[in-house]
């Protein structure tokens, strides 16, 4: 018999979905000076509501693919179900998703909005609608409900909760808007590649089978992922100035991790044009996923010191996430001493964005490293050889 979680298929979204709105939560706390109080008790409700709602999607999406995924011979959980099993736990879901804002601040916003996140799950899915059939509609509308609508839903709620009115500035809203929606175009079109198989056999019209993978990816890697980064920066550039005066210091140290980790890759895995570019194209989920919500965690007992409580918590919600960022940074830095013997590059195919990634670090670490070296080498071999002279 299936469990709950083989059907929902909880380990395939847990560790990627609910970090990076947690994260959010908790910048947003820090940001608007949220008491203790309020701050716990929406940090609590909304792992509830994303998890329930996150749920009902997943669900949902499994039901109205089983003909599909059927003819296509990918595996469907939901075929080993009844019609009343399935559409009790979709009702369950969705009654347990609406449940927590019974204890949080609504308004014609922040709960419109999580209306429409239910809206675009049945536009995306469900005949006679199902818009997922049409190769760019189907794409947007994954962007929207899988990032954009959730993170403005966040945001709204907090601000309200803080009492304030105004909340984000005109400009940000707009930032952080085409920020999110990339990330969410990325992150559908990253799997529509992976899936595309299945789509094939399916006969599945999706924005891959319609404009290629290699045209996907080139639109990820010279249009997607630059301006999101871009976007992003400027997020975190006015956290920065506005409460977070040390945030924009994550820029640097990301790069030297990613500088440490493509470089143990690729002595493990010699470089190869297709995979070193279909990896690249994630690596900013580890900054969101990972990174980012074990900063916010750590840096909200500076505004009090009860929220000490959230850290023992977020690490046992996502122990696995943890335990993967605490693997790469120990590894990386016991090989810290295999820079020199990395520092050449030699991938002369990397585009102009893999250079801002690594080639910067290459070109930085390479210079200053050997000028260091050739200083006290020079000046070694200067006193050696005038103490030598003088016996």
């Amino acid at each position: 018999m299936l469990s709950l979680k083989q059907i929902i298929r909880i380990p395939e979204w847990w560790d990627y979905i609910i970090p990076r709105y947690l994260g959010i939560v908790y910048f947003l706390i820090f940001h608007f000076d949220l008491t203790y109080d309020k701050g716990f008790t929406i940090y609590i409700l909304f792992i509830a509501i994303l998890f329930f709602t996150a749920s009902f999607g997943y669900l949902l999406n499994e039901i109205t693919d089983l003909q599909e995924d059927q003819k296509a011979g990918k595996k469907n959980r939901t075929e080993r179900l009844t019609q009343f099993t399935k559409y009790s736990l979709l009702f369950l879901f969705l009654l347990l998703s609406f449940l927590p804002w019974s204890l949080l601040p609504v308004t014609k916003l922040n709960f419109g909005l999580f209306c429409i996140q239910f809206l675009l799950f049945f536009l995306y899915s469900v005949p006679p609608f199902r818009w997922k059939r049409y190769p760019v509609m189907g794409a947007v509308l994954d962007a929207l409900y899988n990032n954009v609508v959730f993170t403005f839903i966040i945001i709204t709620t907090v601000a309200i909760l803080a009492e304030k009115n105004s909340g984000i500035q005109w400009w940000m809203s707009i930032v952080i808007f085409v920020w999110a929606f990339l990330k969410g175009l990325r992150g559908i079109l990253l799997h529509l590649i992976m899936d595309r198989k299945y789509d094939k056999v399916a006969g599945k019209s999706t924005f891959i089978t319609e404009f290629g993978p290699v045209f996907t990816i080139n639109l990820i890697n010279r249009f997607i992922l630059p301006v999101e980064l871009t976007m992003f920066f400027a997020i975190v550039l006015a956290l920065s100035l506005t409460g977070i005066p040390l945030l924009w210091l994550i820029f640097p140290f990301f790069y030297l991790y990613l500088f440490l980790f493509f470089r143990l890759w690729e002595r493990n895995h010699p470089w190869r044009k297709r995979e070193v570019k279909f990896r690249y194209l994630y690596i900013l989920n580890d900054l969101y996923e990972e990174w980012l919500p074990i900063i916010g965690v750590l840096i909200l007992p500076f505004f009090d010191f009860r929220y000490c409580l959230l850290i023992p918590i977020h690490l046992l919600l996502f122990n696995r996430t943890v335990g993967k960022l605490v693997r790469n940074t120990r590894i990386n830095i016991k090989n810290c001493s295999d820079w020199i013997e990395f520092l050449d590059p030699k991938n002369k195919f990397l585009s102009f964005h893999h250079l801002i990634i690594i080639r910067w670090n290459h070109f930085i670490l390479q210079k200053t490293i050997k000028k260091v070296y050739w200083y006290f080498h020079g000046h070694f071999k200067y006193y050696m050889d005038t103490y030598f002279k003088k016996k």
